[in-house]
C-alpha cells in the first residue's frame, strides 16, 4: 500500500510539473511559431516515429555488408564550431567508398535540447556528386557542418545516440545501424562518448549544457514548436566593414533598421509559413525571428530559440566566410524570462 501511494503521489507530481510548464509556457508565449528550420519535404522517403524525430535513408532495409568498415572514408563532417557552442544543435556525417567505385553515406542531425539523436539521413550507391547535391540542398534546412577529422565526427554521432539513450529517447536498433554502421565507432562506453558530448571540458560549453538541462523540451510539445530559450551570441570580426556590407546585401532578410549608438541594427526575418495566424501573412508581410547589430569591433546576433540561433549563425557564417570568432554567448531560459517579467509588472 505504501508503494502504491508513492508511486500515485510521484504521478501526481509529474502532472502537476508538466501542467506548470504548460502555464507557463501560455504565459510567456514561448513556443516559436509552427515551421521548422528543418525542411523535411526536402529529403527522400521522410519517416516519423513516436518523438516526431526522422530516419530517411536509400540505403536499402537490413544490415550493411559486412566489409562496410574495410570500404575507405573519404569525408567526414562535423558541427560548425560556432554553431555547436552556441545553440548544441549541429550535425555530423561521414562519406565511405564502396568496392563498386560509388558511395554511401551516413548523416546525423543532433539537438541537444531535443535529448541528443534528432535523426538521420543518408545514402547508398550514389556518385559523389550526388551526395554533394543532397548535400548542399539541405544546407539550409538542418545545422551547418563542415569537413572535419573523422574522429570528431564519431564523436558527436556517437555520443548523441548515447545521450538518447541516456535520456530515455532511444530510436528502434535496426533503424539505427543502417546509418551507425558507416561511421566508425569512438574507443570507450557509452557513458565516455556521453561525457566528451556533455560533460566537463567536453565539446558542448557548460553553460549551455546547463540552461538545456534547465530547460527541458516537454514531450507534449506539438510539432514545429519549442520552448523559448533567448539566445544571444557575441562574435568579433576582422573586417568589419565587409561584415556590414555582407549583411546589408542580404536585404530583405536582414532588414535594416538604422544606427542605435555604434551599431547598425538589421532585423532578421523570412515569409511567414503558410497558414500562419497572423494577419501580416495576407499582405506579404515578414515573420521577424531575430536581429542583428555591427560595430567597429563586433558583431552581436540574437534569436528566441536554439535551434533559429543555429540558423542563423549558420547563415552568417556562409555569408563571411567563416570569419566570425566567438566571444561570448548568453542564454535565458523561461523561468528566467518569466521572472523578469514579474520584475517589470511589479517594478520591483
Amino acid at each position: 500500500m505504501r508503494s502504491e501511494r508513492i508511486r500515485q503521489r510521484a504521478a501526481e507530481r509529474k502532472k502537476r510539473r508538466r501542467e506548470e510548464r504548460r502555464h507557463a509556457l501560455r504565459e510567456l508565449g514561448a513556443q516559436k511559431d509552427a515551421g521548422t528550420p528543418r525542411d523535411l519535404d526536402s529529403l527522400p522517403e521522410p519517416a516519423g516515429d513516436d518523438h516526431g524525430r526522422i530516419f530517411t535513408s536509400r540505403v536499402p532495409a537490413g544490415p550493411l555488408p559486412a566489409d562496410v568498415e574495410a570500404w575507405p572514408i573519404v569525408r567526414a563532417y562535423a558541427p560548425v564550431k560556432n554553431v555547436w557552442e552556441t545553440t548544441g544543435c549541429g550535425t555530423a556525417g561521414v562519406v565511405r567508398q564502396q568496392p563498386d567505385g560509388r558511395y554511401a553515406s551516413a548523416f546525423f542531425v543532433i539537438e541537444l535540447l531535443g535529448h541528443g539523436l534528432w535523426g538521420a539521413f543518408g545514402g547508398k550507391d550514389e556518385t559523389l556528386a550526388k551526395v554533394d547535391e543532397d548535400f548542399a540542398r539541405l544546407g539550409d534546412n538542418f545545422p551547418l557542418c563542415e569537413e572535419g577529422p573523422v574522429e570528431l565526427a564519431a564523436s558527436f554521432a556517437w555520443g548523441a545516440r548515447a545521450f538518447s539513450d541516456a535520456e530515455g529517447y532511444s530510436f528502434p536498433q535496426r533503424d539505427l545501424d543502417r546509418f551507425y554502421g558507416l561511421m566508425p565507432q569512438p574507443a570507450g562506453s557509452q557513458r565516455s562518448w556521453v561525457e566528451k558530448l556533455v560533460g566537463a571540458g567536453g565539446l558542448t560549453p557548460e553553460g549551455l549544457v546547463r540552461v538545456i538541462r534547465a530547460n527541458p523540451q516537454p514531450d507534449d510539445l506539438p510539432d514545429g514548436k519549442e520552448i523559448v530559450i533567448l539566445t544571444e551570441m557575441t562574435f568579433g570580426i576582422p573586417d568589419p566593414d565587409r561584415a556590414l556590407a555582407a549583411v546589408q546585401r542580404a536585404s530583405p532578410e536582414f532588414e535594416p533598421e538604422g544606427v542605435d549608438g555604434e551599431a547598425e541594427v538589421f532585423t532578421w526575418t523570412r515569409p511567414y509559413p503558410k497558414s500562419h495566424w497572423s494577419p501580416l501573412s495576407a499582405l506579404g508581410g515578414r515573420q521577424i525571428l531575430g536581429s542583428v547589430r555591427v560595430t567597429d569591433r563586433e558583431l552581436v546576433a540574437d534569436a528566441k530559440t536554439l535551434s533559429m540561433a543555429a540558423v542563423l549563425v549558420g547563415k552568417l557564417h556562409r555569408m563571411l566566410g567563416g570569419e566570425l570568432r566567438l566571444k561570448e554567448s548568453r542564454w535565458k531560459g523561461m523561468q528566467e524570462l518569466l521572472a523578469q517579467k514579474k520584475v517589470d509588472a511589479t517594478g520591483s
